[in-house]
């Protein structure tokens, strides 16, 4: 007897923040649209295409007629990470809200995995099982845990991990403040304020095929004193 498809998932806007990924990002348009369209009756696909200085607009633009799915969030200058974010939160428009960086290094079919660890939740979240970064980004994500650690009380397996599913009315409805990455740790702190579980599922990741990251060694500098901001600011939730 033949296998029963899987029934398609709940409505979702996938969001995708993007810099400088010309090289990249039609591949990750064309390699993604036909996975959620296996997966989901109805979804969006958001990218936000945070202030490029590339041709990343122009590609953008180009795959609109080809994928209707597809919605473009453009603006400048750069404003950052936790700014794309911010935005394609906002601009969401379906029950569930997914977001996950646009190299490819996570994979988008893995989706019900969240799904099944979310259940009645409000969010969860991936957590790579074995991170194919070169040594330096290794280094560096061990210091951002740890300092998130330290500093926030955050107990997360993997708080940066970009690979996270949350209720719209969850995210759109906490404030967040942050000015880089640490809005991942921020979201945990919004969802420890109200009591809520974070589930965590492990997830697969990948090389960087195209493009290159935006991570220097002066971010964790710059992250560290948000860090120390944010762990000292008296923000009402």
């Amino acid at each position: 007897m033949a296998e029963r498809p899987a029934p398609p998932l709940p409505p979702v806007s996938v969001l995708m923040p993007a810099y400088n990924e010309e090289a990249g990002i039609a591949f990750t348009v064309e390699t993604t649209s036909p996975v959620l369209d296996r997966l989901f009756d109805d979804y969006e696909l958001i990218v936000i295409n945070d202030g490029s200085r590339d041709g990343t607009a122009a590609v953008l633009e180009g795959l609109q007629p080809r994928f209707p799915r597809l919605k473009v969030l453009s603006y400048a200058p750069n404003r950052g990470y936790a700014e794309a974010l911010r935005r394609g939160f906002a601009a969401s428009s379906k029950p569930f809200v997914f977001f996950t960086d646009a190299d490819l290094q996570f994979d988008v079919a893995e989706l019900p995995l969240l799904f099944e660890a979310l259940g009645d939740g409000a969010l969860a979240v991936g957590f790579r099982k074995d991170r194919r970064d070169p040594w330096h980004r290794k280094i560096y994500s061990r210091t951002y845990n740890w300092m998130q650690r330290t500093l926030l009380g955050i107990h997360a397996t993997d708080i940066n991990c970009a690979f996270k599913l949350f209720r719209r009315e969850f995210i759109t409805g906490i404030p967040l403040h942050a000015e880089s990455f640490v809005i991942n740790a921020e979201i945990f702190l919004r969802a420890r304020q109200r009591g809520l579980l974070v589930a965590e599922v492990g997830v697969t990741h990948r090389e960087r095929a195209r493009g290159s990251t935006t991570v220097r060694p002066s971010t964790v500098l710059r992250t560290l004193g948000e860090m120390v901001r944010l762990r000292f600011a008296r923000v009402r939730a």
